[in-house]
This record gives structure tokens, C-alpha cells and sequence, in this order.
């Protein structure tokens, strides 16, 4: 189980005192503790899709092959490993391991994790995941995380009802009721069944037309499991837009994928195979992937060679003298849940990105190498390489530092229709650092209006931060009325003013709602209270939060601004202390506990603060600068001018900070070094009239 199903990041909040559907019959969840006679077989004659069997059983008994029809089939039964001695159990970390009662399990091979229930309606995926291959237990997360986090397999992250059951069974709907924060949990079969892509199949069983789903609409479904994504209606259908029930993620500014689009985090294939050359002439799963068995169409290099029929020497293309085959060096793999091995489906040609560690066909086998090594002897074997390739991920790598020499080619990207929709999206998105730039914002409302729905989902993404530009606004409300879901979604969360009357919001407030388990869905249900002026629900969603994920130091951090707004100073420093508690080595908390705590009437324990900060990021002029004032104020005015001035050090183009030096300088009787500041001042802002006063003064 990992982090499948996922909601947006908050957006930007208001900051006070601080800175800145199946048709037909739906079973219910069997009772718990009901057994049953066979182990992870999938679903009988009786079934939904045991009912296609009497027309389609050749594509019946290939279904019954495939890791699909037992992705979670039965209730355990008496043979499991999970009722035998020793597993799945709990780990206590510091004390015995806790056998856990199970009642399901989920997934096969090449591992199996259970189900166990819980009494208001959740059922939690254990992290102790079984084997079968080896025969052995082992811990699949394998890490140090505790009780209280969110991905603690007690936490909401490992919450089958919203993590897991919509991609391991069929028709599913999460029932989740937020008043009494309990699930009821329906579905129309158990495990990935034939209405899962087919769609409703009732009608057609009582002698009418089969569902059809079109051939362009195959991705889609493929993609409405094999993606990470935040859900938007919960309420997919085969043959429906994919877009239009999904928010999904695309090669951004986190390290959820490496720089050159392979998928690092376990984020699934969708995102590396939309910017793969594959998807951009049109070809889908289904050309690789036998619909019903999961199995490859063909095996070995006949699957590629087919259509890469230009390589008739294929010896001397491979240039291994065992063979390595093209999946080796074009899919790299990948392990995750510590016993996964996944392809990469973005094909990559196997020249490493430049980023350290970045798997790729070559290095990825021959780890005693670099990727200088990987890329001389590509060079030498085949001449230059992939140089467009290689500038994207450079581009990314800058990107993701906030390094201006990314736009050079980002904004091309962006603009170039010939190039693959996942890369153009991924332009858009990791633009979003250089929105001060005019020409960004410019080519980015652009974007608004591309052809492809997901350079247009990206680009609203990326202007969500500037929606206070009333350019940018303008564009993000005609985005309110686009034909694809998703887009709108995302430009509603960059409205400057969010009006819950405004009907254009509705898709909006329907994700936000649907996903009230989640804590960062109801992060951004408090950061549009805020905007409507309504702290106190703000404050409430935000405590709903923190008590789903208690170990946050960014939840907290933001419940603090609502508890500031909503006028709890101490309150919101409480929170900030247990911010600082639990992310020691971020500066910017510092800062923030130190502003609560000078408001709180606390200067001592607020300069201790900053000089916290200053110490955890020395070029933090906004600490230096903070921690001055506060000096000069508590009657040390040397160590504040110090302070003060190691303020403009870092930021010699600030020049609020640059007078705070100067005013400093003049209250404290030193004229002369104050005139020469009040000079700097403005150069930097001609006309500052505290500036000028002084120099008035000063003659």
C-alpha cells in the first residue's frame, strides 16, 4: 500500500500576525469475521463478473490468471499464513510484536498485506506484508515511522476505505461521513472485476447492448488506478475522462520523480508513460498488455521490435555480449514496498540526467559506474546523446532550485506542440518558481488555452500562486468555466476571493468535501475560510487535521496562522513550539515561533528564536534583521546594529532592511553612519521619506 490516492499541497492562506457510477446491485463490506473456503481465488459464478463467464470464458479464464481478479478477492481463510503463528503483527518498536486480527487480504504477488477492521467502519493495511515467493514476513515500510503519523499503517494514509479499495475492487464508494468521521464502505464486487473496465454491465446481461468504451478513452481507465492522483467526484465510470474525476501528478518541483521524468517515488506508470515518445504517438497500454490477463502481448524483444522494426541488427544496437534485451536498458526498474521491482514506462534512452543517483540502462546495472562514465560510453557507441533529453532534466534540476537559467528552455517546452503532453505539463509546472517574471505569467495564461487538457491542469496549477495578479485572476476565472474538471478544480483553488455562492466553485467544494478524511484536503478547506473570514471554522478543520496527522509540523505551522487570525495568540504558539519540536532544523519555523512569541509579550524566549534561526540558515536576513530590532528594544543596542547590519549583508537589495539599520543607527545617536545608510536606502528606493527625513536632519 502506498500513498495512492493523494490530495493537493495548501494553497496560500490569509496570514495575520504571522508571516507570510455502477448501475445495479452494490454489496456491502461481509460482516467482519466472516470466513470463507478458498484463499485468494477469484470471484465465483454468482459474482458480477462470474455472470460474464457463460458468454466470455476465454476472456474469463485469462481474467482469472491475472493479478487483477485477486487484487482482493475473499475474506482470509483458514489456510492464510496471516492465521498461522507469528504474522501479520504490529510492531511495537519498543516492545513484543503484537499479533493483529485480519479479515482480507489485498494483493498477491509479489506480496500480500491484510485488512484489519476497525469498529467505525475503517479497515487499516498492515505494514507487515507477506511473501510468497520467499515464504516470509517482512515490514514494508522498513523505516522508523511512529504512531501519530499519517503514514503509520494506523494512520489515515494506510486507511483502506480512501487509500486503497477504489484500485482493488470494483464500483467502490468510500461512504465517508465527516460528522461522525466513520466510513460505510460499498462496492459491487471484490477485486478488480470486469464492470472495473468495462463499465455496467447489467443491461447487457438482462440481453442489451454491451458497454463500450472508446479506444481513446483505454488510457483513461488504465490511468484511473496506474496513476497517482487526487480524487475529485469519487464517482468514476469506464469510458468517462479521466480528467474530469482527477486531479493527477506530473513531473513537478518535488522529488516524487527524478529530473528526467522517471518516476522515483511509488507514484505508478501513468506520469513517466504521458511524457513518453510512446504516448505521443498515440499508444496505450493495451498495445503492450493483454486487457484480461495482465500478460505482455509478446515475449522478450519481439514486443518492441514489432514497431521498432528499424533495428534489424539488433546485436549491434545491444552491444552486450550476453544481450541485455530493450526493456533493459529502456525500463529501468525499480523496487518499492521492498519487494516490488516496477519498469519505468516513460522508454527512457539510457543517458543519465545528471542527477546523482538517477536510475538509468546503464548505471542501473553497472552501480560501480557514474553517469560520466554511462555517457562517454554511450557517446562512443552510438555518437551524441539524447542532448533534448538530457536539457529537460537539467532544466528540472534547475527548476527545482529556483534557478532563473531553467526558463530557457522550460518556456519553449512549454510552447512546443510537437513535444510529449506529460513533458509540456511538467514545463508548466515547474515554472511556477519564476512567476515574478511577466513573460512567465504571460506564457503560463497562455497555457490556459492549450489544446491539451493536461498542459492546461498544470499551467493553472503553477498560477495558483499568483492569483492575487489581476491578469492572472482574470484568466483563472474564465478557467472556471473549462470543459474539463480537473482544470477547473485547479483554478478555483487560485481565486483571490472564494465565494461558496458562486456555482462556478461547486466542482471545488465537491473535492473538498469528498475528501474531508484527508489532512491536506482539509488544509485547504481552512485556507478558503480564511479567505471568506471565517477563522474559527478554520481553526476547527485545521484541529480536525493535526489530529489526523499529529507528527506535522507543517499542519501545525498553519493551524498557528488560523489561531493567530482567529486572535489565540498563545495558542498559535503552542503549536509553533510543537513545529519546532518536530522539525528542529527548519529555520523559517523559528522565525514564525519567534514572531508568536514577540506578539505573545515573551521577548526573551522570541530572541532565543531567532537567534535559532539565524543559526540554522546564516543567510536568513529576515531572522538578522528581526533579532536587531528585538536587541535594540531589550536595551542591547550594539549586538542589535550587528544584527541589523548582517541583515543587509544578506539581502543588499532589501530596502525596508536597509532603513531598519539606518532609523536604528539615528535613534541611537550615530549620524553619521545613519546619513550614509539613509544615502543607500535611496539608491535602492528613490523617494523613501524616512530615508530622506534623515538626511534632512542629518545636514
Amino acid at each position: 500500500m502506498s500513498e495512492h490516492i493523494r490530495t493537493w499541497g495548501p494553497v496560500v492562506v490569509v496570514v495575520a500576525l504571522l508571516p507570510a457510477a455502477f448501475v445495479g446491485l452494490r454489496a456491502c463490506l461481509p460482516p467482519i469475521g466472516e470466513s470463507a473456503d478458498v484463499l485468494r481465488e477469484p470471484p465465483g459464478a454468482t459474482s458480477r463478473s462470474g455472470v460474464c463467464q457463460g458468454c466470455h470464458l476465454d476472456a474469463t479464464e485469462a481474467w482469472r490468471r491475472s493479478t487483477h481478479a485477486v487484487a482482493e478477492a475473499t475474506i482470509v481463510a483458514s489456510s492464510d499464513p496471516a492465521l498461522a503463528d507469528g504474522g501479520p503483527w504490529a510492531d511495537q518498536r519498543e516492545g513484543e510484536r503484537t499479533q493483529l486480527t485480519v479479515v482480507r487480504s489485498i494483493g498477491d504477488t509479489p506480496l500480500r498485506q491484510y485488512l484489519v477492521p476497525l469498529d467505525d467502519g475503517r479497515m487499516q493495511v498492515t505494514q507487515a506484508a507477506w511473501d510468497p515467493m520467499r515464504e516470509e514476513w517482512f515490514d514494508v515500510f522498513d523505516d522508523d515511522r511512529q504512531p501519530g503519523e499519517w503514514g503509520h499503517w494506523t494512520g489515515g494514509g494506510m486507511t483502506w476505505n480512501s487509500q486503497c479499495a477504489s484500485c482493488h475492487n470494483t464500483g467502490v464508494r468510500k461512504g465517508y461521513d465527516a460528522a461522525t468521521d466513520t466510513y460505510a464502505t460499498t462496492m459491487t464486487e471484490h477485486g478488480v472485476g470486469c464492470e472495473a473496465c468495462h463499465g455496467d454491465g447489467s443491461d447487457h446481461a438482462s440481453g442489451g447492448p454491451p458497454p463500450e468504451v472508446a479506444s481513446e478513452r483505454w488510457l483513461d481507465v488504465c490511468a484511473s488506478c496506474h496513476a497517482l492522483r487526487a480524487e475529485l467526484t469519487g464517482a468514476f465510470a469506464p469510458g468517462e475522462a479521466f480528467l474530469d474525476h482527477f486531479a493527477p501528478m506530473v513531473v513537478d518541483l518535488t522529488d516524487r520523480t527524478w529530473p528526467d521524468g522517471q518516476i522515483r517515488a511509488e507514484a505508478f506508470e501513468y506520469t513517466a508513460f504521458v511524457g513518453s515518445r510512446m504516448a505521443q504517438l498515440g499508444m496505450t497500454c493495451l498495445d503492450c498488455h493483454d486487457p484480461h490477463s495482465g500478460s505482455l502481448l509478446r515475449s522478450g524483444d519481439a514486443l518492441c521490435t514489432d514497431c521498432h522494426a528499424a533495428l534489424p541488427d539488433f546485436a549491434s544496437h545491444d552491444r552486450h555480449e550476453t544481450g541485455v534485451g530493450c526493456v533493459g536498458c529502456h525500463m529501468p526498474t525499480t523496487v518499492y514496498m521492498q519487494r516490488d521491482p516496477r519498469h519505468d514506462h516513460g522508454f527512457p534512452v539510457p543517458s543519465p540526467s545528471g542527477e546523482p543517483g538517477a536510475p538509468d540502462g546503464c548505471t542501473h546495472c553497472h552501480d560501480d559506474r557514474d553517469g560520466g562514465w554511462a555517457r562517454q560510453q554511450i557517446r562512443d557507441w552510438y555518437g551524441p546523446s539524447d542532448a533534448a533529453r538530457r536539457a529537460r532534466a537539467e532544466a528540472v534540476v534547475a527548476a527545482r532550485s529556483a534557478n532563473a537559467a531553467a526558463r530557457t528552455v522550460l518556456q519553449p517546452l512549454l510552447a512546443d506542440a510537437e513535444a510529449p503532453v506529460g513533458w509540456r505539463a511538467a514545463a508548466a509546472s515547474t515554472l511556477q518558481p519564476f512567476l515574478a517574471e511577466p513573460e512567465v505569467r504571460e506564457a503560463l495564461v497562455v497555457a490556459l488555452q492549450d489544446e491539451a487538457a493536461l498542459v492546461r491542469f498544470a499551467a493553472a496549477g503553477a498560477l495558483v500562486a499568483a492569483g492575487g495578479d489581476p491578469e492572472v485572476a482574470a484568466a483563472l476565472d474564465q478557467a472556471l468555466a473549462d470543459p474539463v474538471r480537473a482544470v477547473r478544480v485547479q483554478a478555483a483553488r487560485g481565486r483571490p476571493v472564494h465565494d461558496p455562492s458562486d456555482p462556478r466553485m461547486a466542482d471545488y467544494a465537491a473535492y473538498l468535501a469528498l475528501n474531508a478524511d484527508q489532512p491536506t484536503a482539509l488544509q485547504e478547506a481552512a485556507s478558503w475560510q480564511l479567505l471568506q473570514g471565517r477563522p474559527a471554522a478554520a481553526v476547527r478543520s485545521l484541529r480536525r487535521a493535526v489530529a489526523m496527522d499529529e507528527r506535522s509540523a507543517m499542519l501545525r505551522d498553519t493551524l498557528a496562522v488560523a489561531l493567530s487570525v482567529a486572535g489565540d495568540a498563545a495558542g498559535a504558539t503552542q503549536q509553533l513550539q510543537r513545529a519546532t519540536e518536530l522539525a528542529p532544523d527548519d529555520a523559517a519555523l523559528w522565525m514564525r515561533l519567534a514572531l508568536a512569541q514577540a506578539g505573545s509579550g515573551e521577548p526573551a524566549a522570541a530572541a532565543t528564536s531567532l537567534q535559532t534561526a539565524a543559526q540554522l540558515d546564516p543567510t536568513f536576513a529576515r531572522a538578522w534583521y528581526n533579532l536587531g530590532l528585538l536587541q535594540v528594544q531589550q536595551g542591547d543596542a550594539e549586538a542589535g546594529v550587528r544584527s541589523l547590519q548582517r541583515a543587509t549583508e544578506e539581502a543588499p537589495g532589501d530596502a525596508e532592511l536597509a532603513y531598519g539599520l539606518a532609523a536604528t543607527l539615528w535613534e541611537q545617536g550615530d549620524a553619521q553612519r545613519a546619513v550614509r545608510q539613509a544615502r543607500i536606502v535611496l539608491e535602492l528606493q528613490p523617494g523613501h521619506l524616512g530615508a530622506a527625513r534623515i538626511l534632512e536632519l542629518g545636514r
